[in-house]
């Protein structure tokens, strides 16, 4: 059994016939068939099952078949660890969705520009970013984690030999809303309040990890966007949005302002890489830049 025969079973699965299988791998029908063969007679059993309509996987074959991607995909990572010490001297960033971050990244690249380099980031949810670490698809990962939440997502990174770093805790949530919406009155606002509001929530957000801590269910008035101008647009058309207090988004958006949510859930900012992974010295300058607006915004002291 070898890693090709493995993504040959993937690939099989997912086209549901040898033929289109075949044209996607660039691989002979006959080739991929023997290799099938081989396999399932060395398994000592059958991996699909042939019928008129196509082919399918046999019990046994579903099994192997969670095996396999599991294995491809372990191998697909080990690959790409040349790719965590080699020569790379950019910026390597995914996220959770963050003005102040987005900010920090545009003003670092125009004040340190590096006409040879290609700096990345990337804005998504927590768990994809975790995964892009794990996968090495970006080296570094700064999100926002609901301190609720902290000890799942600890254990995971561990698991995956992730390193944690706060960069902030006790980030107070906000509620950002249009200077003609009726809750910017408040100085602060409830979860109460808020319950009786239309909801906009960037889609990267989980409900369970983000707007489920609000106590908000299927019975609010919930709009899931994909896209920072989306949940702006939604904003000025009097949606709420619930964030991690961020003051880059009031200056950036205009006519909007962010009320504090007094009985919300706290959640603090962190880096995320591999462990055995050192910065390169782009990415230590980001860092210590970024940490000191963050230190300015919501104190030193707090880490």
């Amino acid at each position: 059994m070898n890693l090709k025969q493995l993504e040959y079973v993937i690939e099989i699965s997912k086209c549901g016939s040898i033929n289109k299988a075949a044209q996607n791998l660039y691989v002979a029908q006959p080739s991929l068939s023997t290799a099938i063969k081989q396999l399932e007679q060395e398994l000592k059993f059958n991996v699909f099952r042939r019928k008129n309509s196509g082919i399918e996987l046999t019990s046994e074959g579903k099994m192997l078949l969670l095996s396999a991607k599991l294995i491809i995909s372990e191998a697909e990572r080990i690959r790409r660890i040349p790719l965590l010490f080699d020569s790379q001297k950019n910026l390597s960033i995914c996220g959770t969705w963050s003005s102040l971050l987005m900010c920090s990244f545009m003003q670092f690249r125009n004040e340190f520009p590096e006409a040879s380099l290609q700096d990345n980031i990337k804005e998504t949810s927590i768990r994809q970013a975790i995964r892009d670490v794990m996968d090495q698809t970006y080296r570094l990962s700064i999100v926002s984690c609901l301190d609720s939440r902290r000890s799942l997502y600890h254990l995971e990174m561990q698991k995956y030999h992730i390193k944690m770093t706060p960069l902030a805790v006790n980030v107070p949530p906000v509620a950002v809303v249009s200077m003609n919406h009726y809750l910017s009155r408040f100085r602060a606002v409830t979860t109460a309040q808020l319950k009786t509001c239309p909801i906009v929530a960037y889609d990267t957000f989980n409900s369970d990890d983000w707007l489920g801590a609000f106590g908000l269910d299927s019975s609010c008035e919930i709009l899931n966007i994909f896209d920072r101008g989306a949940l702006q647009d939604a904003i000025r058309h009097n949606y709420v949005a619930f964030l991690p207090m961020d003051p880059d988004l009031e200056q950036s958006i205009p006519n909007i302002v962010m009320r504090r949510i007094s009985d919300g859930p706290m959640s603090s900012i962190y880096m995320l890489h591999q462990i055995s992974y050192p910065l390169n010295p782009r990415e230590k300058k980001f860092i210590a830049r970024f940490q000191a607006r963050l230190d300015s915004i919501y104190g030193s002291r707090a880490r």
